[in-house]
Protein backbone atom coordinates (compact mmCIF):
# COMPACT_ATOMS: atom_id res chain seq x y z
CA UNK A 1 0.00 0.00 0.00
CA UNK A 2 1.24 3.51 -0.92
CA UNK A 3 2.20 5.99 1.67
CA UNK A 4 0.30 9.21 1.03
CA UNK A 5 2.82 11.76 1.62
CA UNK A 6 1.82 14.91 3.62
CA UNK A 7 0.59 18.22 1.93
CA UNK A 8 2.78 21.36 2.70
CA UNK A 9 0.98 23.30 4.23
CA UNK A 10 0.13 26.84 2.24
CA UNK A 11 1.71 30.11 3.47
CA UNK A 12 -2.39 31.22 4.50
CA UNK A 13 -2.48 28.18 6.70
CA UNK A 14 1.01 28.56 7.96
CA UNK A 15 0.37 32.55 8.49
CA UNK A 16 -3.16 31.38 10.18
CA UNK A 17 -1.31 29.26 12.87
CA UNK A 18 1.09 32.26 13.02
CA UNK A 19 -1.59 35.06 13.67
CA UNK A 20 -3.21 32.64 16.25
CA UNK A 21 0.06 31.68 18.87
CA UNK A 22 1.10 35.52 18.46
CA UNK A 23 -3.00 36.50 19.45
CA UNK A 24 -2.81 33.96 22.22
CA UNK A 25 0.81 35.59 23.48
CA UNK A 26 -0.28 39.10 23.63
CA UNK A 27 -3.67 38.44 25.37
CA UNK A 28 -1.76 36.71 28.07
CA UNK A 29 1.05 39.16 28.48
CA UNK A 30 -1.55 41.91 28.46
CA UNK A 31 -3.66 40.75 30.51
CA UNK A 32 -1.12 40.02 33.05
CA UNK A 33 0.05 42.93 32.87
CA UNK A 34 -2.79 44.90 33.61
CA UNK A 35 -3.81 42.46 36.68
CA UNK A 36 -0.13 42.79 37.89
CA UNK A 37 -0.54 46.86 37.34
CA UNK A 38 -4.47 46.69 38.95
CA UNK A 39 -3.02 44.97 41.87
CA UNK A 40 0.78 46.36 42.53
CA UNK A 41 0.97 48.89 40.13
CA UNK A 42 2.37 52.77 41.57
CA UNK A 43 -0.52 55.20 39.97
CA UNK A 44 2.00 57.88 38.30
CA UNK A 45 -0.88 60.08 37.50
CA UNK A 46 -4.62 60.61 37.33
CA UNK A 47 -5.55 63.56 35.17
CA UNK A 48 -9.35 64.13 35.05
CA UNK A 49 -10.42 65.99 31.66
CA UNK A 50 -13.59 66.60 29.79
CA UNK A 51 -14.90 63.52 28.45
CA UNK A 52 -11.92 60.93 30.41
CA UNK A 53 -9.74 59.99 33.35
CA UNK A 54 -6.46 59.32 32.49
CA UNK A 55 -4.11 57.00 34.28
CA UNK A 56 -0.79 56.23 34.27
CA UNK A 57 0.39 53.18 36.12
CA UNK A 58 4.00 51.79 36.96
CA UNK A 59 5.35 48.78 38.32
CA UNK A 60 9.37 48.21 38.36
CA UNK A 61 11.52 45.41 39.76
CA UNK A 62 9.37 42.36 39.47
CA UNK A 63 11.00 39.21 38.83
CA UNK A 64 12.99 41.48 36.01
CA UNK A 65 10.08 43.00 34.46
CA UNK A 66 8.47 46.58 34.66
CA UNK A 67 5.32 47.16 33.85
CA UNK A 68 3.31 50.58 32.43
CA UNK A 69 0.60 51.69 31.44
CA UNK A 70 -1.55 54.45 30.24
CA UNK A 71 -5.34 54.30 30.45
CA UNK A 72 -8.53 56.17 29.58
CA UNK A 73 -6.70 58.34 27.18
CA UNK A 74 -10.27 59.49 25.71
CA UNK A 75 -13.40 57.75 23.85
CA UNK A 76 -11.55 58.19 20.43
CA UNK A 77 -7.79 57.14 21.64
CA UNK A 78 -7.52 53.91 23.73
CA UNK A 79 -5.18 52.09 26.05
CA UNK A 80 -1.08 51.25 26.15
CA UNK A 81 0.64 48.71 27.95
CA UNK A 82 3.99 48.66 27.77
CA UNK A 83 5.69 45.36 29.33
CA UNK A 84 10.15 46.26 29.71
CA UNK A 85 12.33 42.84 30.36
CA UNK A 86 15.92 43.89 32.24
CA UNK A 87 17.61 40.38 32.91
CA UNK A 88 20.35 42.13 34.95
CA UNK A 89 19.10 44.41 37.16
CA UNK A 90 16.53 44.32 39.35
CA UNK A 91 14.60 47.64 38.44
CA UNK A 92 14.89 50.12 35.88
CA UNK A 93 14.06 54.18 35.93
CA UNK A 94 10.80 54.71 34.41
CA UNK A 95 12.46 56.26 31.04
CA UNK A 96 14.95 55.46 29.01
CA UNK A 97 14.33 51.56 28.49
CA UNK A 98 13.36 49.75 25.32
CA UNK A 99 9.99 47.40 25.96
CA UNK A 100 9.66 44.25 24.62
CA UNK A 101 6.23 44.32 23.94
CA UNK A 102 4.02 47.64 23.09
CA UNK A 103 0.69 47.17 22.36
CA UNK A 104 -2.45 49.90 22.10
CA UNK A 105 -6.51 49.22 22.00
CA UNK A 106 -9.35 51.15 22.16
CA UNK A 107 -10.87 51.73 25.87
CA UNK A 108 -13.66 49.48 25.94
CA UNK A 109 -11.62 46.62 26.93
CA UNK A 110 -9.21 44.64 25.79
CA UNK A 111 -9.76 42.29 22.70
CA UNK A 112 -6.74 40.66 20.71
CA UNK A 113 -8.38 40.97 17.42
CA UNK A 114 -8.98 44.66 17.38
CA UNK A 115 -5.61 45.19 18.94
CA UNK A 116 -2.71 47.48 17.67
CA UNK A 117 1.07 45.74 18.50
CA UNK A 118 3.44 48.51 18.20
CA UNK A 119 6.35 46.80 19.32
CA UNK A 120 7.11 42.87 20.08
CA UNK A 121 10.91 41.63 20.46
CA UNK A 122 11.61 38.72 18.43
CA UNK A 123 13.92 37.60 21.08
CA UNK A 124 12.72 34.61 22.74
CA UNK A 125 14.87 35.53 26.28
CA UNK A 126 12.25 37.62 27.42
CA UNK A 127 9.00 35.53 26.88
CA UNK A 128 10.28 32.32 28.15
CA UNK A 129 10.87 34.26 31.42
CA UNK A 130 7.83 35.72 31.21
CA UNK A 131 5.94 32.56 30.72
CA UNK A 132 7.99 31.14 33.91
CA UNK A 133 6.78 34.49 36.02
CA UNK A 134 3.20 34.31 35.13
CA UNK A 135 2.44 30.99 36.97
CA UNK A 136 4.19 32.22 40.01
CA UNK A 137 2.65 35.96 40.34
CA UNK A 138 0.97 35.14 43.49
CA UNK A 139 4.27 33.68 45.17
CA UNK A 140 6.08 36.75 43.98
CA UNK A 141 3.53 39.31 45.29
CA UNK A 142 3.96 37.58 48.79
CA UNK A 143 7.39 37.65 48.61
CA UNK A 144 7.71 41.28 47.68
CA UNK A 145 4.92 42.22 50.25
CA UNK A 146 7.29 40.39 53.27
CA UNK A 147 10.08 42.33 51.60
CA UNK A 148 8.49 45.48 52.05
CA UNK A 149 7.16 45.06 55.63
CA UNK A 150 10.61 43.56 56.74
CA UNK A 151 11.77 47.10 54.87
CA UNK A 152 8.80 49.22 57.07
CA UNK A 153 9.71 47.70 60.24
CA UNK A 154 13.45 48.16 59.85
CA UNK A 155 12.76 51.52 59.24
CA UNK A 156 10.52 52.41 62.11
CA UNK A 157 13.22 50.52 63.91
CA UNK A 158 15.95 53.20 62.98
CA UNK A 159 13.78 55.74 63.74
CA UNK A 160 12.65 54.58 67.42
CA UNK A 161 16.57 54.44 67.71
CA UNK A 162 17.11 57.46 66.65
CA UNK A 163 14.10 59.34 68.99
CA UNK A 164 16.21 57.34 72.02
CA UNK A 165 19.60 58.55 70.73
CA UNK A 166 18.42 62.22 70.74
CA UNK A 167 16.54 62.08 74.10
CA UNK A 168 19.48 60.77 75.51
CA UNK A 169 21.71 63.43 73.99
CA UNK A 170 19.65 65.85 75.61
CA UNK A 171 19.35 64.65 78.89
CA UNK A 172 23.25 63.93 78.58
CA UNK A 173 23.57 67.77 77.84
CA UNK A 174 21.29 69.08 80.87
CA UNK A 175 23.39 66.74 83.09
CA UNK A 176 26.18 68.27 81.95
CA UNK A 177 28.02 64.90 80.67
CA UNK A 178 28.49 66.33 77.10
CA UNK A 179 29.89 69.43 75.90
CA UNK A 180 27.34 72.06 74.98
CA UNK A 181 25.39 72.10 78.39
CA UNK A 182 24.10 75.34 79.26
CA UNK A 183 25.40 77.32 82.30
CA UNK A 184 22.86 79.65 84.12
Amino acid sequence: MPRKIAAKPSEDELLTKQVAARGKLVERYVKFAISLLDKRGEVLSTRVEQCHTRVIQWLTGFAHFSFHCESGMTSMGGNVVKIYYHPKAKEIPVDGARPVLKVYWQPFGFDVSICEVNLFDEAAAWQTALNRVIPKKKDILTAMKRAEQAETRKATQAAKDAQKGAELKKLAVRLRLLPGSPTF
